[in-house]
């Protein structure tokens, strides 16, 4: 009992430390899954399959054997459905913008009303995994774009930015009934490749030529800088129904080949198993704080039922509402969620709503 006080208490003040050290530090990766999504953003006690150690290491306790030699999902934000809509209603002005009539230029600035200065989010997260005998090896990416239009004042102009992550993680988890009974220890170190364009500012016409935009951006994504980053977790049985765990996400970790630290980021997680197919969690994330942000925007809580081929998924994430189903057709698996964020500091200020879709191979 002592010892497990002992080390739990030295990982605590280890992570404050660090934290504080890290105020204002660049954003980790962070991996998720449909799943985790539709559940409301929990995960650390419960993700699935061979990528799950990416959200805890110590779900590597389990000791199963999981392939997945593919997964890819694709996510984006109720804004890119009104840009599209935008578009399609205004391609064949775009491109002659500046030799348009002052009534045609007023009925495109009508149209903007919508979308101005509002941000069109998408992204391609993507992963490879296999874990088995208490290890985990993975490879996982997530290319996040986001693309504006501010009306200005005398013309239109298109802002746009990108960020592309790319991972290699191992990771170790493995029971600790030496220590305490039901207790699961493991650790993950990741080696980070970041790519990232900055705010770049366009012409309104370039918003005519879809393939420019992405050229643009590819060709902003092309140099990046290197990092590692080191994950710490634990899981804790209580009983047969209840279980407790955290993470230390980033306990240490920097990018930029060390000139810039990433921010620690404690999770905190129970999940309770209500019947053998009802199961639900809670989590806390950015136990430190160090985004700044109300308290209740950090919790996240879902509930999932566990049917032989349909999953039902819900719960709330930052106090939104989220939804999500699962298909298990053997080795192939696919997953939707809906979901809200939110964009301010404190609940209820300024939420957007993503869909977001998975589809991935493994057993």
């Amino acid at each position: 009992m002592q010892k497990t006080y002992k080390l739990l208490i030295f990982t605590i003040l280890t992570a404050m430390l660090s934290s504080s050290a890290f105020a204002g530090a660049k954003r980790g990766v962070f991996y998720d899954t449909m799943r985790n999504r539709a559940m409301g953003g929990v995960g650390i006690m419960s993700s699935q399959g061979a990528t799950a150690f990416i959200s805890n290491p110590a779900l590597l306790s389990r000791g199963k054997i999981h392939v997945s030699p593919i997964s890819i999902q694709l996510l984006f934000n109720n804004n890119i459905l009104d840009l599209k809509d935008f578009i399609s209603d205004n391609s064949d002005s775009l491109a002659s913008f500046g030799d348009l009539s002052p009534a045609r230029v007023d009925s495109i600035y009508t149209d903007l009303n919508s979308i101005d200065n509002r941000w069109m989010k998408a992204g391609v997260p993507f992963a490879g995994a296999i874990s088995a005998v208490n290890v985990g090896v993975a490879y996982y990416g997530i290319l996040d774009f986001e693309f504006k239009i501010d009306k200005g004042v005398y013309e239109p102009h298109v802002f746009m930015k990108g960020i592309f992550d790319n991972v290699i993680s191992v990771g170790y988890g493995k029971r600790m009934d030496f220590i305490r009974p039901g207790l699961k220890m493991g650790a993950a170190l990741k080696f980070i490749t970041r790519r990232e364009a900055p705010d770049q500012k366009l012409g309104f016409s370039d918003l005519s030529s879809s393939g420019d935009l992405i050229t643009e951006l590819q060709d902003s994504l092309k140099s990046g800088n290197s990092g590692f980053g080191f994950d710490l977790g634990a899981l804790y049985r209580l009983n047969e129904k209840l279980e407790v765990g955290l993470v230390f996400v980033d306990l240490v970790g920097n990018i930029d080949d060390g000139n810039d630290d990433i921010s620690t980021n404690l999770k905190l997680g129970v999940k309770y198993e209500l019947f053998r197919r009802l199961s639900a969690e809670a989590n806390i994330v950015d136990f430190f704080n160090s985004d700044e942000t109300a308290f209740f925007n950090k919790m996240h809580i879902g509930i999932e039922v566990n049917l032989p081929i349909l999953k039902l998924r819900g719960g709330f994430n930052q106090g939104y509402p989220t939804y999500g189903a699962g298909l298990n057709l053997g080795i192939l698996k696919a997953d939707f969620a809906v979901w809200t964020e939110e964009q301010g500091d404190f609940p209820g200020f300024d939420g957007e709503t993503f869909v977001g879709a998975q589809i991935y191979l493994g057993f």
